[in-house]
Protein backbone atom coordinates (compact mmCIF):
# COMPACT_ATOMS: atom_id res chain seq x y z
CA UNK A 1 0.00 0.00 0.00
CA UNK A 2 2.92 2.32 1.25
CA UNK A 3 5.05 1.56 -1.96
CA UNK A 4 2.23 2.12 -4.05
CA UNK A 5 1.28 5.21 -2.96
CA UNK A 6 5.37 6.10 -3.08
CA UNK A 7 5.34 5.35 -6.80
CA UNK A 8 1.89 7.69 -7.93
CA UNK A 9 3.91 10.32 -6.23
CA UNK A 10 7.12 9.83 -8.56
CA UNK A 11 4.77 9.45 -11.34
CA UNK A 12 5.36 12.65 -13.46
CA UNK A 13 2.33 15.49 -14.14
CA UNK A 14 0.56 14.80 -17.34
CA UNK A 15 -0.92 17.57 -19.74
CA UNK A 16 -4.56 16.97 -19.91
CA UNK A 17 -6.58 20.03 -21.03
CA UNK A 18 -6.45 24.04 -22.07
CA UNK A 19 -8.27 26.64 -22.48
CA UNK A 20 -8.63 30.24 -23.12
CA UNK A 21 -11.05 33.08 -22.38
CA UNK A 22 -11.46 36.33 -23.88
CA UNK A 23 -12.83 39.34 -22.67
CA UNK A 24 -13.11 42.23 -25.50
CA UNK A 25 -12.78 46.63 -23.89
CA UNK A 26 -16.18 47.05 -22.18
CA UNK A 27 -16.64 49.62 -25.14
CA UNK A 28 -16.59 47.54 -28.05
CA UNK A 29 -19.84 46.08 -26.11
CA UNK A 30 -18.93 42.19 -27.33
CA UNK A 31 -19.35 39.27 -25.76
CA UNK A 32 -16.47 37.05 -23.89
CA UNK A 33 -15.33 33.84 -25.68
CA UNK A 34 -13.97 30.79 -25.03
CA UNK A 35 -11.39 28.73 -27.19
CA UNK A 36 -9.89 25.51 -26.80
CA UNK A 37 -7.41 26.57 -30.21
CA UNK A 38 -4.94 29.10 -27.80
CA UNK A 39 -3.81 30.77 -31.03
CA UNK A 40 -5.31 33.98 -29.97
CA UNK A 41 -6.28 37.10 -32.31
CA UNK A 42 -8.18 39.83 -30.08
CA UNK A 43 -9.00 43.30 -29.51
CA UNK A 44 -6.07 45.37 -28.42
CA UNK A 45 -6.98 46.05 -24.74
CA UNK A 46 -8.57 42.45 -24.23
CA UNK A 47 -8.20 40.80 -21.45
CA UNK A 48 -7.16 37.32 -21.41
CA UNK A 49 -7.03 34.11 -19.10
CA UNK A 50 -5.55 30.75 -19.50
CA UNK A 51 -6.40 27.72 -17.69
CA UNK A 52 -4.60 24.98 -18.25
CA UNK A 53 -5.28 21.16 -16.27
CA UNK A 54 -2.53 18.65 -15.73
CA UNK A 55 -3.17 14.96 -13.76
CA UNK A 56 -0.84 14.72 -10.84
CA UNK A 57 0.06 18.47 -10.97
CA UNK A 58 1.64 17.98 -7.36
CA UNK A 59 5.36 20.08 -7.44
CA UNK A 60 4.07 21.37 -11.11
CA UNK A 61 5.02 24.90 -12.17
CA UNK A 62 3.34 25.98 -15.36
CA UNK A 63 4.76 29.30 -16.97
CA UNK A 64 3.47 31.12 -20.74
CA UNK A 65 7.07 32.06 -22.17
CA UNK A 66 7.59 34.35 -25.16
CA UNK A 67 9.81 33.90 -28.23
CA UNK A 68 12.91 35.26 -26.28
CA UNK A 69 12.31 32.92 -23.97
CA UNK A 70 10.93 35.51 -21.25
CA UNK A 71 8.71 33.38 -18.96
CA UNK A 72 5.72 34.20 -16.26
CA UNK A 73 4.57 31.67 -13.76
CA UNK A 74 0.37 30.96 -13.65
CA UNK A 75 -0.53 31.02 -10.09
CA UNK A 76 -2.50 27.55 -8.80
CA UNK A 77 -6.46 28.06 -8.56
CA UNK A 78 -8.45 24.97 -7.46
CA UNK A 79 -5.87 22.41 -8.98
CA UNK A 80 -5.89 24.78 -11.85
CA UNK A 81 -3.16 26.81 -13.76
CA UNK A 82 -4.24 30.15 -14.30
CA UNK A 83 -2.90 33.44 -15.95
CA UNK A 84 -4.37 36.50 -16.68
CA UNK A 85 -2.80 39.44 -18.92
CA UNK A 86 -3.98 41.81 -21.09
CA UNK A 87 -3.09 41.94 -25.01
CA UNK A 88 -0.92 44.95 -25.95
CA UNK A 89 0.84 43.52 -28.53
CA UNK A 90 1.35 40.73 -31.00
CA UNK A 91 3.67 37.53 -30.94
CA UNK A 92 4.12 33.92 -29.79
CA UNK A 93 4.03 32.42 -26.40
CA UNK A 94 4.58 28.76 -25.37
CA UNK A 95 3.38 26.66 -22.14
CA UNK A 96 5.35 25.29 -19.84
CA UNK A 97 5.63 22.66 -17.29
CA UNK A 98 8.40 22.33 -14.76
CA UNK A 99 8.65 19.37 -12.05
CA UNK A 100 11.43 18.27 -9.94
CA UNK A 101 13.77 20.88 -11.63
CA UNK A 102 12.96 19.17 -15.30
CA UNK A 103 11.13 20.45 -18.03
CA UNK A 104 8.68 17.92 -18.62
CA UNK A 105 6.40 19.65 -21.05
CA UNK A 106 6.76 22.22 -23.75
CA UNK A 107 3.50 23.11 -25.94
CA UNK A 108 3.92 24.48 -29.46
CA UNK A 109 4.40 27.86 -30.05
CA UNK A 110 1.46 29.83 -30.35
CA UNK A 111 0.03 33.25 -32.18
CA UNK A 112 -1.22 35.68 -30.14
CA UNK A 113 -2.24 38.88 -32.10
CA UNK A 114 -3.54 42.39 -31.02
CA UNK A 115 -6.24 43.31 -33.51
CA UNK A 116 -6.00 47.26 -33.98
CA UNK A 117 -9.14 49.18 -33.09
CA UNK A 118 -9.18 51.73 -36.34
CA UNK A 119 -9.62 55.52 -36.14
CA UNK A 120 -13.10 57.01 -37.74
CA UNK A 121 -13.42 56.58 -41.45
CA UNK A 122 -14.20 60.30 -42.97
CA UNK A 123 -15.64 60.45 -47.04
CA UNK A 124 -16.75 64.00 -47.70
CA UNK A 125 -19.24 64.75 -50.33
CA UNK A 126 -17.28 66.60 -52.37
CA UNK A 127 -13.62 66.22 -53.72
CA UNK A 128 -13.21 69.46 -55.04
CA UNK A 129 -10.73 70.72 -52.37
CA UNK A 130 -10.53 74.62 -53.41
CA UNK A 131 -13.03 76.64 -54.67
CA UNK A 132 -13.81 80.94 -54.91
CA UNK A 133 -17.00 82.31 -53.10
CA UNK A 134 -18.18 85.53 -55.35
CA UNK A 135 -19.87 88.36 -54.19
CA UNK A 136 -23.14 87.09 -55.71
CA UNK A 137 -23.14 84.13 -54.18
CA UNK A 138 -25.20 82.76 -51.06
CA UNK A 139 -24.01 83.19 -47.88
CA UNK A 140 -24.47 79.48 -47.21
CA UNK A 141 -22.27 76.66 -47.85
CA UNK A 142 -24.47 72.87 -47.28
CA UNK A 143 -21.70 70.15 -46.74
CA UNK A 144 -22.13 66.30 -46.03
CA UNK A 145 -20.06 63.41 -45.19
CA UNK A 146 -20.28 59.97 -44.37
CA UNK A 147 -18.28 59.23 -41.35
CA UNK A 148 -17.59 55.63 -39.50
CA UNK A 149 -16.20 53.59 -37.15
CA UNK A 150 -15.43 49.73 -36.51
CA UNK A 151 -17.04 50.22 -32.83
CA UNK A 152 -18.99 53.57 -32.87
CA UNK A 153 -18.13 57.35 -33.60
CA UNK A 154 -18.18 59.53 -30.69
CA UNK A 155 -18.41 62.68 -31.74
CA UNK A 156 -17.96 64.48 -35.25
CA UNK A 157 -17.07 68.16 -36.26
CA UNK A 158 -16.07 70.22 -38.76
CA UNK A 159 -13.00 72.61 -37.62
CA UNK A 160 -13.19 76.05 -39.80
CA UNK A 161 -10.28 78.70 -40.12
CA UNK A 162 -10.63 82.21 -41.38
CA UNK A 163 -7.23 84.18 -42.68
CA UNK A 164 -7.83 87.57 -43.08
CA UNK A 165 -5.08 89.80 -44.33
CA UNK A 166 -2.01 89.29 -45.88
CA UNK A 167 1.85 88.67 -44.93
CA UNK A 168 3.14 89.84 -41.35
CA UNK A 169 -0.77 91.18 -41.07
CA UNK A 170 -2.95 87.86 -41.50
CA UNK A 171 -5.06 86.79 -38.67
CA UNK A 172 -6.56 83.37 -38.17
CA UNK A 173 -9.97 82.80 -36.50
CA UNK A 174 -10.15 79.17 -35.73
CA UNK A 175 -14.34 77.71 -35.14
CA UNK A 176 -15.02 74.36 -34.01
CA UNK A 177 -18.61 73.00 -34.99
CA UNK A 178 -19.59 69.81 -32.96
CA UNK A 179 -21.83 67.65 -35.11
CA UNK A 180 -24.83 65.66 -34.72
CA UNK A 181 -26.06 62.78 -34.32
CA UNK A 182 -22.97 61.27 -31.87
CA UNK A 183 -22.67 58.07 -30.77
CA UNK A 184 -23.03 55.76 -33.75
CA UNK A 185 -20.96 53.23 -36.12
CA UNK A 186 -22.16 54.92 -39.66
CA UNK A 187 -24.22 58.06 -40.99
CA UNK A 188 -24.49 60.58 -42.98
CA UNK A 189 -23.32 63.87 -41.37
CA UNK A 190 -24.52 67.12 -42.95
CA UNK A 191 -24.01 71.08 -41.64
CA UNK A 192 -24.50 74.63 -43.25
CA UNK A 193 -21.56 76.70 -42.70
CA UNK A 194 -22.68 80.38 -42.31
CA UNK A 195 -20.49 82.47 -43.83
CA UNK A 196 -22.32 85.56 -42.31
CA UNK A 197 -21.56 84.40 -38.73
CA UNK A 198 -17.78 83.36 -40.02
CA UNK A 199 -17.98 87.42 -40.62
CA UNK A 200 -16.36 86.13 -44.07
CA UNK A 201 -15.95 89.17 -45.65
CA UNK A 202 -13.92 89.99 -49.63
CA UNK A 203 -10.17 88.97 -50.16
CA UNK A 204 -10.67 86.32 -46.90
CA UNK A 205 -10.25 82.64 -46.66
CA UNK A 206 -12.25 80.12 -45.36
CA UNK A 207 -10.25 76.82 -44.78
CA UNK A 208 -12.48 73.84 -43.29
CA UNK A 209 -12.13 70.06 -42.59
CA UNK A 210 -14.11 67.23 -41.25
CA UNK A 211 -12.87 65.42 -38.12
CA UNK A 212 -14.13 62.52 -35.68
CA UNK A 213 -13.10 60.94 -32.29
CA UNK A 214 -14.29 57.01 -31.56
CA UNK A 215 -15.21 55.71 -28.26
CA UNK A 216 -11.68 53.81 -27.59
CA UNK A 217 -10.56 54.22 -24.34
CA UNK A 218 -8.52 55.19 -22.69
CA UNK A 219 -7.58 57.15 -25.73
CA UNK A 220 -9.86 57.56 -28.38
CA UNK A 221 -8.64 57.58 -32.01
CA UNK A 222 -9.10 61.00 -33.80
CA UNK A 223 -9.08 61.14 -37.84
CA UNK A 224 -9.67 64.15 -39.71
CA UNK A 225 -10.46 64.88 -43.47
CA UNK A 226 -8.66 66.69 -46.31
CA UNK A 227 -8.59 70.42 -46.10
CA UNK A 228 -10.84 72.61 -48.19
CA UNK A 229 -10.14 75.89 -49.27
CA UNK A 230 -13.18 78.71 -50.31
CA UNK A 231 -11.16 82.09 -51.52
CA UNK A 232 -13.57 85.03 -51.56
CA UNK A 233 -12.61 86.80 -54.85
CA UNK A 234 -12.13 90.53 -54.14
CA UNK A 235 -14.18 91.85 -56.97
CA UNK A 236 -13.00 95.31 -56.97
CA UNK A 237 -9.01 94.06 -56.69
CA UNK A 238 -9.68 91.32 -59.84
CA UNK A 239 -11.12 94.86 -61.94
CA UNK A 240 -8.18 96.83 -60.79
CA UNK A 241 -5.74 93.80 -62.07
CA UNK A 242 -7.89 93.71 -65.60
CA UNK A 243 -7.45 96.97 -66.10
Amino acid sequence: EAAGTQITRLKAPQFRSARVKVTPPAYAEMPAKEFSDLSISALAGSMVEWAVAFDNPEGLSVRISNSRGEEVAFRKEEGTFVHRDRITGSGLYAIKGYWKDSLVYQSDFYKLEALPDLPPRIEPGTKELYRYHLLKDPKTIRVSARISDDFKVKQAFIVATVARGSGENVKFREVRMPLKPSGFKNAVVDNTIDLNALQFAPGDELYYYWAATDNREPEANFSKSDTYFIVYKDTARIEEAEL
